[in-house]
């Protein structure tokens, strides 16, 4: 009975010291022997466990410093491709569209390692954590590669469409399109500083980055162009009791103008033509007040196809203390307002 005992024991002790055995991998000569610089990116953390974090936050937090770690050796290769990015790019003066690429590259370098694998030891003994952090460099290689070629494809069809939506006249759209290609230069970006970094002798075939700064610089254009707005032509004739009177054009292009029109007096570049026919007439005089009615016809092309988009009859009554004259004016203003609110419906949408 007392041999039993002290046999399981022994058992029990020597499975103890198996749990408690370290692996492998804390020993740096062995990291450096298994897991080659050449072959693969690597990162080591070791750390006492924090007596007010749980074991799984102390955990969590060391195999942060270990992938960290790992990080380090590429971060300043991320930073000397966004430098180039920014030496090879022409904002002009568009400091917003400057402003949308750099926000969304600061947020990319923030990113991880894709396939990064990280193995923890935590020693009961002393409430020492390890981590380990790796990985495989062809693997990276292949997979940012693969992402670059994949999110230049992209690229190139956001960019189409959004020429084929700029011919069509609709430019609101075409921007919102090219928006889209913000994050994916930013990851390309990214992807390429990494590759830099992992592959010494990676040449631009592999990085594409001839390809991508073409592509930025050919949106950012595009981008520069379409803030100048929509190009709307007026060919307005609006009377007053016989006389020619600008009250309604010039009401309705300032609130057009307000919401990013532009105006062109040159029907060829423009991309909408307003047509405007009005006219005031009398009304009456009723305790002191003077009235007056404005007829409108007023009709929206779109230049690319000749399509109306938008065609409309507005009558509007006008009141003036002083006069018909005063009154026609106040009707013209209320057509306005009308107006704008149709024609942005349609040129806006």
């Amino acid at each position: 009975m007392i041999r039993y005992i002290i046999l399981l024991s022994l058992i029990s002790i020597h499975f103890c010291v198996l749990a408690q055995k370290e692996p492998n991998w804390i020993n740096s000569t062995w990291r450096e022997t298994q897991y080659p610089n050449h072959t693969f990116l690597s990162g080591f953390a070791q750390d006492v466990k924090d007596k007010d974090e749980s074991l799984a936050e102390s955990l969590q937090r060391i195999k942060n410093m270990a992938v960290g770690d790992l990080a380090r050796s590429v971060i300043s290769s991320v930073k000397t491709v966004s430098q180039n990015y920014a030496q090879s790019t022409s904002f002009g003066d568009n400091e917003e569209i400057k402003n949308t690429f750099e926000t969304h590259t600061q947020s990319e370098s923030d990113a991880e390692i894709n396939n990064i694998k990280v193995e923890t030891y935590h020693n009961t003994n002393n409430d020492f954590i390890y981590a380990f952090a790796y990985v495989n460099r062809y693997e990276v290689i292949g997979y940012y590669k693969a992402n670059i070629n994949m999110n230049i494809q992209q690229i190139e069809g956001i960019i189409k469409t959004a020429n084929e939506l700029i011919a069509s006249a609709e430019k609101t759209k075409a921007q919102e399109e090219l928006q889209k290609t913000v994050p994916l230069f930013a990851k390309n970006e990214y992807a390429q500083g990494l590759l830099n970094a992992v592959d010494k002798d990676i040449d631009d075939a592999g990085l594409q980055m001839n390809k991508s700064i073409e592509l930025r610089n050919t949106v950012i254009q595009k981008l520069s162009e379409l803030e100048q707005g929509i190009y709307v032509f007026f060919d307005c004739n609006a009377l007053l009791f016989g006389d020619r009177d600008n009250t309604l054009e010039n009401k309705t292009k300032a609130i057009l103008s307000d919401n990013g029109c532009s105006f062109t007096s040159d029907k060829t570049l423009a991309d909408w033509v307003v047509t405007i026919k009005a006219s005031a007439r009398k009304n009456k005089l009723y305790l002191d007040v003077y009235s007056s009615y404005v007829d409108a016809e007023i009709k929206l092309t779109k230049v690319f196809n000749q399509k109306t988009e938008y065609e409309n009859k507005i009558s509007k009554k006008g009141n003036s203390m002083v006069n018909y004259h005063g009154a026609a004016v106040d009707a013209y203003e209320e057509i306005a307002s009308t107006l704008v609110k149709d024609l942005l419906t349609r040129i806006k949408n």
